[in-house]
């Protein structure tokens, strides 16, 4: 029972049953790897002034721990320091300790605020992972590095500003965080890796900066409210006039439509503005080799699109990309008739006059 302490170094911590609220003792420099781990009866822990290192897993799984103080001497806080520490409510993480390693406070799943001090440089990988009941987190302009899945599992986190000295998101940092409704992204930021953003079920707008040079495969995928997407800079996702169209690179508008197909999984919620852009790049005989392959992937709904709204010369484009097969060719078609497109339900007739079905069809207009 009671501490084992070698060198200044807590090695292990035997639980007494009748303790429930415990104080490392003066002269203790380091808390071992594993010191207090599955201390299921303690309730409350104070880390005195002068203990520098908290080790991996050092109370990871202390389940009814409620409460931790953190000296600022504290310069190193280790792997699932306090992991699955399912009752700790709150924390405050001291400037001192530079870098929040991985998985530190993983599935926290009571803690409801953390407080980063200023001079805390990197957030690592699943740091806050799995701590459904946050709600709000103040991430200092001091830190530059937000690992992998940093934030995953947030479900009651609604807002998040990301300081201007992270130049990436690493993937899936904020990955079903449902609650989530905003993100401010500094400009400097250049990178959102994979599925960042996925699952995000309650985000409704973004703002990209100019300086975002890449977007991961699926960023903002599933993100079903998501119907406002601004791309700020010379690549901003609203296209120029039509009569520009033909004088503007594959490049520039292969760079949005990547963002949109590829990163957000075009849905029919995302940016109606967007799909009729789309449209209208193709009414207007846009054929850019790279463009039209991209656009290929969203074709169905680009199809849907110009159908509801009776746009015949983007629905001509489209058809002219590659068949569509006969059932999807009288769904169409019944589309048309159901919202009343008569200049869409006739490009769609004559289409099927052409493939030789019938020789003739009365509009159901």
């Amino acid at each position: 029972m009671g501490f084992v302490i070698i060198d200044g170094v807590l090695k292990r911590y035997g639980e007494a049953p009748e303790t429930t609220e415990v104080t490392v003792p003066d002269g203790v420099t380091e808390i071992g790897n594993n010191a207090f781990e599955d201390r299921k009866r303690m309730t409350a822990v104070v880390i005195p002034a002068g203990v520098t290192v908290i080790g991996d897993r050092a109370f990871d799984l202390c389940t009814s721990l409620t409460s931790v103080t953190i000296p600022e001497t504290v310069t190193s806080i280790g792997e699932s320091a306090f992991g699955d520490c399912t009752s700790l409510t709150s924390v405050t993480i001291p400037g001192s300790a530079a870098t929040i390693r991985a998985r530190t406070f993983q599935n926290c799943t009571s803690l409801t605020s953390v407080t980063i001090s200023e001079g805390v440089t990197a957030i690592g990988e699943n740091a806050f992972s799995w701590c459904e009941r946050l709600t709000a987190v103040t991430i200092p302009e001091s830190v530059t590095t937000i690992g992998n899945g940093a934030f995953k599992g947030c479900r009651s986190l609604t807002s998040v500003t990301i300081p201007a000295g992270v130049k990436a998101i690493g993937a899936w940092t904020f990955m079903d965080c449902t609650s989530l409704t905003t993100v401010t992204v500094p400009e400097g930021l250049e990178v959102i890796q994979m599925r960042a953003f996925d699952h995000c079920t309650s985000l409704t707008a973004v703002t990209l900066p100019a300086s975002v040079t890449k977007i991961g495969s699926d960023a903002f995928a599933d993100c079903e409210r998501l119907t406002t997407v601004t791309v700020l800079g010379e690549r901003a996702s609203r296209f120029p006039t039509p009569a520009q169209y033909q004088g503007l690179t594959g490049e520039y508008l292969i760079h949005v439509f990547r963002l949109l197909c590829r990163s957000f999984r075009v849905t029919d919620a995302l940016s109606e503005l967007t799909q009729r852009d789309l449209c209208t790049l193709l009414g207007n005989g846009y054929r850019d080799k790279a463009f039209l392959s991209a656009v290929e992937r969203v074709r169905p709904h680009l199809l849907r699109y110009a159908v509801v709204h009776d746009d015949p010369l983007a629905l001509r484009a489209l058809l002219a990309m590659a068949p569509i097969s006969d059932r999807d060719l009288e769904e169409t078609i019944g589309l048309a008739s159901e919202h009343g497109s008569k200049q869409s339900y006739i490009v769609l007739v004559n289409e099927k006059q052409r493939r030789g079905h019938i020789a003739g069809e009365e509009m159901r207009l």
